[in-house]
């Protein structure tokens, strides 16, 4: 995703989707085309979603954690800004419904914007406190890199990249660093 690319087509988006029309975009590159497409990937999630992300706030992903949680996936957002401060009112229902938060307690910014999904060892903890004496079903794990944040202007206003991948090495390392910031960062859990 460049998302640069999909500005020219955000604002006819924006346009139908306040008149309540429905709108096909012929842009290849359109921002909401990519918006929806981690939002499927978040639908997908059987099991984890491990999220570090400087800064957080489009609605339609907000409402994808959401329903994730209906689902019981297990939700652990580490962010920039301390848990006190009024992230963002979304969030605080998100924590209401069961997502954790942490933040990094230390003078710098966390300044990562990746996303696990169902990351294999995270998966195997899950799995591990459910006490099942058998091993779990083979998960999909998905990982979502890149310079954007999960905003409404790092989706349509910025020049921003995005990668996916389900590269078995790539997601084992991001879960590993994930793990590794969630034991050494304070939080709501």
């Amino acid at each position: 995703m460049f998302n640069e690319l999909g500005f020219e087509c955000f604002q006819e988006h924006r346009a139908h989707s306040q008149r309540g029309k429905f709108f096909t975009c012929p842009n290849t590159h359109c921002t909401q085309r990519h918006i929806e497409r981690i939002i499927e990937l978040l639908a997908r999630a059987k099991f984890s979603i491990d999220l570090a992300m400087y800064s957080l706030n489009s609605p339609e992903i907000l409402l994808a954690l959401g329903k994730a949680l209906q689902r019981n996936v297990a939700i652990r957002l580490i962010v920039s800004q301390p848990v006190v401060t009024p992230i963002n009112g979304n969030i605080f229902n998100l924590m209401r419904a069961g997502l954790k938060v942490r933040s990094q307690p230390f003078v710098g910014l966390m300044h990562h914007k990746f996303c696990v999904i169902d990351g294999r060892t995270r998966v195997d903890h899950i799995w591990s406190l459910k006490r099942r004496s058998y091993d779990p079903p083979a998960t999909y794990s998905v990982v979502i890199n890149g310079s954007v944040n999960w905003t409404q202007g790092g989706f349509g206003a910025n020049w921003e990249n995005l990668v996916i991948t389900s590269h078995h090495r790539i997601a084992s390392e991001f879960q590993a660093e994930f793990d590794r910031m969630w034991e050494t960062f304070v939080g709501s859990d």
